[in-house]
C-alpha cells in the first residue's frame, strides 16, 4: 500500500515537471499557436519582446 502511495506521487510529480518543462520551452522559444494555419510558427518580429 506505501509503495502504491509513493509511485503515485512519484508519477503526478513527474507529470507536473514534464508539463513546467513543456510551457517553459515554448515560453523560450516564443514559439505560438497559429488556429488559421493549424502549424505552429516561430515569432520572427525583430522587436524586443512584450514581456507583460
Amino acid at each position: 500500500m506505501a509503495l502504491a502511495i509513493v509511485l503515485l506521487y512519484g508519477l503526478v510529480g513527474f507529470g507536473v515537471v514534464a508539463f513546467a518543462a513543456f510551457v517553459g520551452s515554448i515560453r523560450a522559444l516564443q514559439v505560438y499557436f497559429d488556429p488559421d494555419a493549424d502549424s505552429y510558427f516561430l515569432d520572427d518580429d525583430h522587436d524586443p519582446p512584450n514581456l507583460r
